[in-house]
């Protein structure tokens, strides 16, 4: 609960937004991201894969940079610690929604399709699968997309 103060300087507690979201302990760790983006502008489409296994954690990806139209696709990339943990970061510190909710007979045409699904592993062994809408995650897209770079980037 927060708690503010009134224009009478009375204290009222305010419960959290409910967003639909599950609730992420303090001490789960990031497992595995997928998220796949579509839509008509060529430029706004990716793939962004993440898994960690014993040997450490990879990114692939693939996205198009607009500003040279070049189409970059990466396989297993490791990541370091910090890069991992900066991901993660992006999720507990940043607002987030759930997907839309959809009706099964529901035609949608020229709108960007974005599904963003999130893996979580608790200290307990347990994991939390997350479901988000992707269409307004510009920072968590940026932060992939660098640790992600276009190959010319590289050799510079």
């Amino acid at each position: 609960m927060i708690k503010l103060m009134d224009w009478h300087g009375k204290k009222k507690e305010i419960p959290p937004i409910r967003t639909g979201l599950p609730e992420i302990p303090y001490d789960a760790v990031l497992y595995s991201l997928n998220w796949g983006q579509s839509a008509s502008n060529e430029y706004e489409c990716f793939v962004f894969n993440l898994s960690c296994d014993e040997d450490g954690c990879y990114i692939s990806g693939k996205y198009v940079v607009p500003e040279n139209d070049r189409h970059v696709e990466r396989k297993d990339v490791p990541l370091a610690d910090e890069q991992w943990h900066s991901i993660e970061r992006c999720f507990r510190e940043c607002r987030h929604s759930p997907p839309p909710v959809r009706h099964c007979n529901e035609a949608i045409y020229d709108e960007t399709d974005s599904c963003l699904s999130v893996c979580w592993k608790t200290s307990d062994g347990g994991s939390i699968p997350v479901k988000y809408d992707g269409r307004k995650e510009k920072a968590l897209c940026e932060l992939l997309k660098s640790l992600l770079p276009d190959s010319e980037e590289e050799e510079s």
